[in-house]
């Protein structure tokens, strides 16, 4: 009985001393307001439209393996790129490199043969797969895509394909 009532007077005591610090802090304290403010925006509506041949890109079908050589082999298109009410101008696009991965190289468009890529270049620069690229809409890109290998493989003849997904977003 003598140790409950030591243990709840000692309880008791702890209890005085935490209400009378939480007392003594908030004699101090301050108050202020804040104010948030923010503006939602609706999510572009841009569509990428290929006026020469839609979004298929044919490489053709006489393709010599040995001339692979990251300059052969290259398609040039325009991407028309169109937009309904947007926010702002101040855009970016990726190239997702959603079909198989690049057995050799992580920044090409992999291909169904691993040891086959597609090089991207956006108006003369070199496109990573995954990166965005900052534009001012409606500047027209210029999309060229090069045909690459893995160096170190005799490539096989056969077919190939892959693709990417294009993303367009605000910057």
């Amino acid at each position: 009985m003598k140790k409950l009532k030591k243990n709840l007077i000692a309880k008791n005591i702890i209890l005085s001393v935490i209400m009378s610090t939480m007392n003594y802090s908030s004699a101090w304290a301050v108050s202020a307001d804040m104010q948030f403010s923010g503006r939602l925006i609706d999510p572009n509506s841009c569509i990428v439209e290929n006026k020469e041949s839609g979004v298929f890109i044919d490489f053709g079908t006489d393709i010599v393996p040995w001339k692979i050589d990251g300059e052969n082999y290259s398609r040039e298109i325009e991407l028309n790129i169109v937009c309904n009410v947007l926010a702002t101008n101040a855009l970016k696009i990726k190239f997702d490199g959603a079909s198989p991965e690049s057995g050799f190289d992580d920044n090409v468009v992999g291909l169904t043969n691993r040891d086959l890529g597609i090089a991207l270049t956006l108006d003369d620069k070199k496109v990573s797969i995954n990166e965005w690229v900052n534009f001012t809409y409606p500047k027209e890109l210029v999309l060229k895509m090069t045909l690459v290998k893995n160096p170190d493989v005799k490539i096989a003849a056969g077919s190939f394909s892959g693709y990417v997904i294009t993303y367009i977003d605000y910057q």
